[in-house]
């Protein structure tokens, strides 16, 4: 809840102690609402999909919301880094620029650069090996249960530079049915 935790559970405390009643039938809807009204949300629903995916790298939730797409629970116990799967210093504009694309392209790819959908979590030595080689000379020493873990398209076309914006797509498709299927909406 950020820096209003202490009002939100006093408010949700109050609420409960208000409907203690044994023969009082109460609904998470007066909690959910209370949280609402501190301009917080309580569900799970595409609009909180859409803001997951609107994170970026080097933000504090990042890496929170990366977590959510492994089965792993022992983040505590084995360094990790947050890596980016396109390199982002091969999605600069110089680099980009060297690569042969047209300016409009090179704007595309380093806005897109640090979106969510370009992020994974590796283990630390495995992002140090990784280092910035190009993503599809990378993922080529890569087995296909590594591909699944990480939510990457199987489709080695999308693994070229001039493709992020299409495996960018593609793989914010992907994470989106993990939060939906994680969440237990419709349509997963």
């Amino acid at each position: 809840f950020g820096g209003a935790s202490d009002s939100i559970l006093r408010e949700a405390r109050g609420i409960l102690k208000e409907h203690s009643a044994p023969d009082d039938d109460f609904s998470t809807d007066k909690i959910n609402e209370a949280i609402e009204r501190s301009g917080r949300t309580a569900y799970f629903d595409e609009y909180a999909i859409d803001n997951v995916l609107s994170l970026t790298y080097g933000r504090q939730l990042t890496f929170l919301a990366l977590s959510l797409l492994y089965d792993e629970n022992g983040w505590g116990t084995m360094s990790y880094h947050q890596d980016h799967i396109f390199p982002g210093d091969l999605l600069t504009l110089s680099k980009l620029e060297e690569a042969g694309l047209d300016a409009d392209k090179q704007l595309e790819l380093y806005v897109l650069r640090n979106r969510l959908g370009n992020l994974e979590i590796l283990l630390a030595h495995e992002n140090q090996e990784k280092s910035n080689m190009p993503f599809n000379e990378w993922i080529a020493t890569r087995d296909p249960s590594f591909k699944k873990k990480h939510l990457i398209p199987d489709n080695p076309n999308l693994w070229r530079i001039e493709k992020f914006p299409e495996f960018l797509s593609a793989r914010e498709d992907l994470i989106r049915k993990r939060l939906q299927q994680l969440f237990c909406m419709a349509g997963e």
